[in-house]
């Protein structure tokens, strides 16, 4: 038997067509195929590929749900600008993520699922169709959080001390602004 290698698949800024060979998402430890011309949907064999630590596939024309990721602790996500739709999976409350941008997708319904558990550092969900209110997130450890473009109701919740940018443009949010940033924050 061989020793188990850690494959690093970096194909980016190609013009590369067709779907994601399920073999190379079970070997992985990265993948990063962003800016090509990939189809289809992201094969079921991802979610057993528990040494993947950055998966990056920006820029695709990638459809389907969102995967269920059974990912090392603290991977890299990237799908922002696919053609992503659904809802988050309730699965997403279960994993570390260290970053995770479904950015520019048509993913909508309530995001609170990504807000249960431990948070992830950078989050982006801009430019989808979310709905519903920001969940609490003092238990929060986010440095990035950004969700601008989409149609969030209600108040903005109280923001965690260590959060360094904080994105909510073109939503539909009303409150008061010292209750966001009350006095010794």
């Amino acid at each position: 038997d061989f020793p188990q290698r850690d494959l690093e698949v970096v194909l980016s800024y190609n013009k590369l067509t067709g779907t994601l060979p399920p073999t190379m998402l079970r070997k992985a430890k990265e993948i990063r195929l962003k800016f090509n011309e990939l189809s289809g949907t992201v094969p079921s064999t991802l979610m057993s590929n528990s040494r993947l630590t950055i998966f990056d596939v920006q820029a695709n024309r990638l459809v389907g749900s969102l995967p269920n990721f059974r990912m090392s602790p603290y991977p890299q996500v990237n799908l922002a600008d696919n053609r992503f739709s659904g809802t988050i999976p309730s699965s997403f409350s279960e994993t570390n993520l260290y970053s995770l941008d479904i950015s520019g997708n048509l993913l909508e319904g309530p995001i609170d699922a990504l807000f249960q558990g431990d948070c992830t550092w950078v989050l982006i969900l801009r430019s989808n169709k979310f709905s519903g209110t920001i969940p609490p997130l003092n238990h929060c450890s986010t440095e990035l959080l950004d969700l601008s473009f989409n149609s969030l109701t209600g108040t903005i919740p109280l923001l965690p001390s260590d959060l360094d940018i904080f994105k909510v443009s073109n939503n539909f949010l009303s409150g008061n602004m010292s209750n966001v940033f009350p006095e010794g924050w």
